[in-house]
């Protein structure tokens, strides 16, 4: 029966969806419960989840509260049949929990008492269960206050035990949107249910992947249009940098520095304090020959030669072992606007360095 249970998910899911909980979820749930567990924790919960007939009524569950909500209709039998899916301790109620995770922020909306206690419960705790939900709540839901403040806990677990660089930057989002909300005095620390120190220590401690996938994620912030990139540093990034990234030199890296040379690069005319900032996280360029390619787009070496020429001598310099294809051409950009370099003794060695890669 269970087999014919998903073929009878597979005809629904390929048809019209709307009504499905009132004419068939009993009957299939009673049917799909059963199955017995097909995939590893270790891999992605949700792909599996979302491939498997209890994740897809799930889904359609789902989608049939989101239609009866617009149409103004009450969706309490559906909430009962969430809830009947979420407190399932099987593998079903896992899968089923899977994709609720996914949308947690409609579940918060739509039926907050099975978002919390039971799907607090079911992602807190050392269980494989928990700790492959926890891996699909860092990963894919938005960030939102409701969301961040009923999981707090369990977003800062999940990111310390986060390894993997695939999709680091959404699980770094999780900590690093609040902090910078509260550092820019938006919002404060019981909106989002989650303190600064909380987003530093987890850096700390964490796996390097959350350190590089907090980076991409910085990056992609400091290129920006919505605002002046000056400021933003000013005011934002730069703040956020100073009080939530790690000192010792034990998490220098070079897949690292080179989004945060980047960074620097997108702060515009407040480059030289960006700069002088995050200058002891930066690292000797390996093969990525960091920020080059960056600083080519830019006009920085026109308007802080003297800054660019630090930066490409840190980066680019003895230590370095990185192409810098790009080299020769920005040391003839910062010759021209400040001839007087053309002696500096830092400039000579990467002349002759761009040379020999040419």
């Amino acid at each position: 029966m269970a087999l014919l249970a998903d073929r009878l998910v597979d005809l629904l899911s390929a048809g019209s969806r709307d009504g499905i909980a009132d004419q068939w979820w009993d009957r299939l749930w009673s049917f799909i419960v059963k199955a017995p567990a097909d995939a590893e924790l270790e891999k992605d919960l949700l792909s599996t989840a979302v491939n498997r007939s209890a994740g897809r009524l799930t889904q359609m569950l789902l989608a049939d509260i989101q239609s009866r909500r617009k149409a103004n209709q009450a969706t309490d039998d559906l909430v009962a049949r969430l809830t009947q899916a979420a407190t399932d301790n099987g593998w079903a109620g896992l899968l089923a929990s899977a994709v609720m995770v996914r949308d947690i922020s409609f579940v918060l909306a739509v039926a907050p008492d099975v978002a919390d206690p039971i799907l607090v419960d079911r992602t807190n705790g050392d269980s494989g269960h928990a700790k492959a939900l926890r891996r699909v709540l860092i990963t894919y839901p938005r960030v939102t206050k409701s969301f961040s403040k009923t999981f707090a806990g369990q977003i800062l677990q999940g990111s310390v035990d986060w390894t993997s660089d695939s999709r680091s930057d959404h699980v770094a989002a999780k900590l690093l949107l609040p902090a910078l909300r509260i550092i820019r005095g938006q919002d404060s620390e019981d909106d989002w249910g989650t303190t600064v120190a909380d987003a530093a220590a987890t850096l700390r401690n964490g796996h390097p992947a959350i350190r590089l996938g907090a980076a991409m994620l910085l990056r992609q912030w400091s290129k920006t249009e919505e605002e002046d990139s000056a400021a933003l540093w000013r005011d934002g990034l730069g703040p956020l940098m100073s009080r939530i990234w790690p000192k010792a030199s034990q998490f220098v890296s070079e897949a690292v520095a080179s989004h945060l040379v980047a960074i620097a690069i997108h702060a515009n005319e407040a480059f030289p304090e960006a700069f002088r900032a995050l200058k002891p996280y930066l690292a000797a360029a390996g093969h990525r020959a960091g920020g080059v390619y960056a600083l080519k787009q830019s006009k920085i070496p026109e308007t802080f030669p003297g800054e660019t020429l630090e930066l490409l001598w840190l980066t680019c310099g003895p230590r370095s072992n990185g192409q810098a294809y790009e080299m020769g051409s920005l040391l003839d950009r910062i010759v021209k606007v400040k001839p007087q370099l053309e002696t500096d003794r830092r400039l000579q060695w990467l002349e002759l360095r761009a040379v020999l890669v040419r």
